[in-house]
């Protein structure tokens, strides 16, 4: 017959240095967690770590094993004890951590070099749009608000003169075909 007190135990204990330990296993907060861990937590926690860890577009990540592998290699023992999730820690004692921390930061560096490059990010100057005709281009300027001028001009050597000086006139640096 079971004991009904080892239902009550609990999984892990705190020490004094904010890390907890695991029948005998001390694993620090800043130690990345593993894929085969973070697969045993559920989807919606899974997002909630992601709008933790402010993963660019992390609501198209629709699949449990999208989200997971966003999360390799960023998120740590003390996000997960951070947001309240339980994990149950099957490792041995002797066992090395395989990701050295500057993984982690790497893969947070390719996070913030996502949003430098201009993905989900608008501009805050006006941007030239063009739309090539057989026979004419159709300039269009817009800005945050929406369009703001549009102009035909013919598709030949006077018609991509105007276009420069146009540009020139409302000062767009980047145009987009």
């Amino acid at each position: 017959m079971k004991n009904k007190s080892d239902k009550n135990t609990p999984k892990g204990i705190k020490t004094p240095n904010g890390s907890r330990k695991f029948a005998g296993l001390v694993i620090p907060k800043e130690e990345l967690v593993e894929r085969a861990e973070l697969s045993k937590i559920t989807s919606a926690n899974l997002y909630k770590l992601l709008q933790h860890k402010n993963v660019p577009n992390r609501s198209k990540l629709s699949k449990k094993g999208q989200r997971i592998n966003a999360l390799v290699g960023m998120v740590t023992y003390g996000d997960i004890e951070e947001k309240g999730f339980s994990i149950n820690i099957r490792r041995s004692p002797q066992l090395e951590v395989s990701n050295p921390k500057h993984d982690r930061k790497r893969k947070e560096k390719e996070k913030e070099k996502e949003k430098a490059i201009g993905k989900g990010v608008r501009f805050a100057c006006d941007v030239g749009g063009i739309d090539v005709h057989k026979s004419t281009l159709v300039v269009a300027i817009a800005n945050t608000k929406g369009i703001k001028v549009r102009k035909t001009v013919p598709n030949d050597e006077a018609g991509i003169t105007d276009l420069i000086r146009f540009f020139t006139h409302y000062r767009v640096t980047h145009c987009a075909l």
